[in-house]
């Protein structure tokens, strides 16, 4: 189990008032170190992405890309 998951699993047994101090605090910890806790993943986006692509008709297909000697470099 990772802390991430420890810390979860904790908080789900204190009363509402309580969760949302930790939450306050979680948010504070990320502007203190500049984190953002609002971006997925990089990880969580190509997951969702792979899970999605020809799923959906009006999600677009997958992107083609060239082979990477075939690329104009900027």
């Amino acid at each position: 189990m990772t802390l991430a998951e420890t810390i979860y699993r904790r908080t789900l047994n204190l009363p509402e008032h309580a969760a949302r101090e930790v939450l306050d605090f979680v948010e504070f910890l990320e502007f203190r170190y500049g984190v953002s806790g609002n971006a997925p993943l990089p990880s969580d986006t190509e997951n969702w992405l792979e899970r999605v692509w020809g799923a959906c008709p009006e999600f677009p297909d997958r992107p083609a890309q060239p082979p990477l000697d075939e690329v104009e470099v900027l």
